[in-house]
């Protein structure tokens, strides 16, 4: 999720979170930039090449594809891919 200008946006990975409180709840939490939550974040950081992310990249691209195929013109697709944009 991001809060840019104060319209929250998501992408399709947080589709796929939506369906753990828990991830829902960090996510937001860590655009409204609680305070001591990025130490909290960081002290569980690991790189991220592992199943959980393989399998997100996956999903993501999948479910892009069938928005774009079903949707058209009503969706646009992001400008960037960097993992800070999304």
């Amino acid at each position: 999720m991001k809060l840019r200008d104060g319209t929250w946006s998501f992408d399709s990975r947080d589709l796929m979170r939506a369906q753990c409180p828990h991830c829902t709840k960090l996510s937001v939490a860590r655009e409204l930039k609680l305070p001591q939550l990025q130490d909290l974040l960081d002290s569980f950081y690991e790189r991220p090449d592992n199943l959980p992310i393989r399998y997100g990249n996956q999903f993501e691209e999948a479910l892009e594809q069938e928005l774009l195929a079903n949707l058209g013109d009503q969706i646009q697709k992001p400008e960037s891919y960097d993992p800070a944009d999304t």
